[in-house]
Parts: C-alpha cells; structure tokens; sequence
C-alpha cells in the first residue's frame, strides 16, 4: 500500500544520503537496508525501480540499467533504465550481444574504465540518448540455484572508475536482488492466479444462472439433472423449458472445447435454443434456426451437439431432435431393455445448409429417458478401457427401480469408480426422466 512505499523511500532516502566512498561498516549497513527493501511484498515493476534506484546511489553511479533474462526469447529485457531526468524506457538485445548480454552469457563481473576503448560497448546508444558513457560495472545476478536470472549495469561513477570494492559490492546486492526479485515473481504470480481464481468462480456462477434454476416438478413425471464442469466453467449444459402448448422440452448439448471460450460459446448457444423454442418451434426447426444463428453471429468455429426433446406431460409422446449429439438411452420397463433414440443432424455451428429430422416415441409408465454427454460415456480408467454405452445402459437396467436422482446419483458413483485414480478430462452432464406410475 501506499504507507509501505513511504517507508521504501525513506529507506533509500538514507542509502543515498550516505556518506561516499562507503567504509566496510558502511556497505553492511547499505546491505542490510537494501535487503529489508528488497524482501518486501511490492509490485515486481516497482520493486525493479527501487533496486536499481539504490543500486545506483549506494555506488555512486551516474545512471544505470537494469536488465532480465527472457529465456523464451534468448534476450535480456531492461525492465527498467533510469536517465538523468528518471525516465523510464525500455532495451532488448540478444544474450551474447554488447557487454550486459556477454554477462549474462559469461556469467562474469566487467569493470572497464573505458568504454570507447571496449569493441563490445555499442555506440549508438550515446549518439542516440546525447548521454555520454565513460565508464561501466555490469554484474550478473543469481537466483540460488545459481541461474542467471538479469544483468545490473552501471554507468560513469561519480569520482572516477569504478573500483575493485565497487566490482565486490554490486556482485553481492545483484545477488540480493535476485532472491528478491524471485520472490516478486512468486508474490505476482500468486496474485495473479488468486484474481483468476476469483474470476473463475464469478464465471462459474454467470454460467450456472444459465441452468434451470429448479427441476421440474409433475404429476407422473420424476426429473434429475447434475452438471459437472471438469474445470470451474464448462462447455456442457442442459435445459428444461416449459413451452406454451403445455409440453416439456428437456435438452442436452456440448460445446467444442474447454474453459472460457467453451462457457461463452455455451451461453450464446442455449440464448437461441431458447429463443426458437419461445417461438413454438418444433425441435428440429429450433435447431434449424439455431445453426442459422450461430453461424451468422460467431467468428469462433466453435460447434455444439444437442439433444432436444418436447415431452407431452399427458399422454407421455416424445418428438426428439438432434444436432450430432449422443443417442439418447431410452428403457423400456415392459421390456426391462434399453434401445437408443436419435434423429437425423448435425452439430449447430458447422454447415449452414445442414438439415434435421424429428423423431416421434412414446414414454409408458417406468420408462426412462437418459441423456448424456460423452464426459459420462468416454471416461478412462488406468487400463486404457473406455466406461462406453453398454456399461451405462446395465446400470440403468439395474437401477431402474429408483427415482430419477438416485438414478444419476448411481451412474456419477459407477463412473467416478470406473475412472479410479485417473484424472477425469471432459465435462460431465446427465439428465434422466423418469415416467412415473400416476
């Protein structure tokens, strides 16, 4: 916070009051206030600012440079370089290149009392700037594994060259600096993930509100749904949506991908599934016009299967439609068999001419409607082996008996056993309806 920064100023306020050329009491003490600056949690950028800042007035310096390796790139990066006015600018060279870049590589303190006498010191610089560079001390810094993490450099000492005490006391508050600068990163970069963190669990809860906020509730009807996102969002969802004849359409889809993208794509997906419903559209023109949507709105290329089925809460008729999703799994109490449901299509999303069919069947009392995703079916366990279609229609058959939310209760369990220690790597969506005994 604010009052922390006062107190660092103050801090290097002192160094740069202090008496020069520092005694060995002296560089002691400078040492000890710079570590107590530089084991502070502050921002890396202006922790950066501040050890360079006392870098420089400790050791008399007229400005200097402060350099970090980007490994990715194979270059140093200067953070921070500080003119005389204390502007701030920004350098990149490869690692190798001028005299910072053969620290970095060599790993090696340079003192050179003449730059314009060093073929490695690059001259444009001082044409550019109008800065005039007399002399240089460049000191690589080590994290303590002895990694090469920057580069401090110093240019022009106040009273003349830079001097061996100078070479020895640069080393080890590069050093310092280092463990400092390290434990920046880690403070950030647990900073960072906490406010993505925060920001997934408020995208969790948008993506949620998307969900029904209930399961339906009627006579001769027993409905369960579970929705379990393989990370904090997901790509799956399902949907109960009461339409004006008095049917029920329950729907099922799965977006292409994970994460962010997936959610987002999810949310405008089930915006025009519900939109071509609230116009009293058949389940196959509601996926009609939802492909249309989708592929005049989105630039993604991003796809979703769907499942979609208006049931006749009286007389127990199911018109179905489907776009590329899963067979649903039908059980036929009578029978005490499963057969599998579908209608001709393709996932919404991907062709603009695509077509869909309907398909018309009938729920008797204790049949059961499952829908999916491929999160329940595709599952691996440690030998390779897939969970699959068969090892969820003889659960269904076994647990047929129950209601619908035992049911779910019982794949999840099935599935979560069958996986073992492998970790689970799809989204996972269920939706059973059950046609009860009135």
């Amino acid at each position: 916070g604010q009052p922390n920064r006062l107190i660092l100023r103050k801090r290097i306020e002192r160094i740069e009051s202090s008496i020069r050329p520092p005694s060995a009491i002296q560089e002691l003490n400078a040492m000890r206030t710079i570590s107590e600056v530089m084991t502070s949690n502050i921002d890396l950028d202006d922790l950066l600012n501040l050890i360079l800042n006392k870098l420089v007035a400790t050791i008399n310096a007229e400005r200097g440079t402060l350099y970090l390796v980007d490994e990715q790139a194979n270059e140093l990066w200067s953070r921070v370089l500080m003119d005389q006015e204390g502007h701030l600018s920004e350098i990149r060279m490869r690692i190798g290149e001028g005299i910072a870049g053969h620290v970095a590589a060599s790993g090696e303190v340079v003192n050179i009392p003449d730059v314009y006498a060093d073929p490695r010191f690059n001259q444009d610089f001082d044409r550019t700037s109008g800065f005039r560079t007399r002399t240089m001390l460049a000191a690589p810094m080590f994290n303590p594994q002895q990694k090469i993490i920057g580069v401090v450099q110093l240019l022009n000492k106040q009273d003349g060259p830079f001097s061996w005490r100078d070479e020895r006391l640069l080393a080890a508050m590069s050093s310092q600096a280092a463990i400092s600068i390290e434990n920046a990163r880690l403070y950030q970069q647990e900073m960072q993930q906490r406010l993505i963190n925060q920001e997934l669990k408020t995208a969790y809860s948008i993506q949620a509100s998307f969900l029904p906020a209930s399961i339906p509730q009627h006579e001769g009807w027993d409905f369960a749904a579970v929705w379990q996102p393989i990370r904090n969002v997901a790509g799956d969802f399902y949907d109960f949506y009461q339409i004006d004849d008095g049917r029920l359409a329950v729907i099922i889809a799965d977006v292409s991908g994970k994460g962010i993208p997936a959610a987002l794509f999810m949310a405008l997906s089930v915006t025009m599934l519900r939109f071509g419903m609230s116009l009293g559209l058949s389940p196959e023109e509601v996926t009609q016009r939802a492909n249309e949507l989708l592929l005049a709105e989105q630039r993604s290329r991003m796809f979703a299967t769907t499942f979609i089925g208006y049931i006749d809460l009286e007389n127990g008729g199911v018109d179905v439609a489907s776009g590329g999703h899963n067979p649903s799994l039908l059980y036929r109490a009578a029978a005490q068999t499963c057969e599998y449901i579908t209608a001709p299509g393709v996932a919404i999303g991907v062709f603009k001419a695509a077509e869909y069919g309907c398909l018309a069947e009938h729920m008797e009392p204790g049949d059961i409607l499952v829908l999916y995703t491929d999160g329940i079916t595709e599952v691996i366990n440690t030998d390779e082996d897939e969970f699959g279609e068969d090892r969820l229609e003889h659960l269904i058959i076994e647990h047929a008996a129950l209601p619908a939310q035992e049911i779910t209760e019982r794949v999840l369990d099935a599935v979560k056993t069958f996986a073992g220690e492998q970790a689970l790597f799809d989204d996972a969506t269920l939706v059973v309806v059950k046609r009860t005994l009135v």
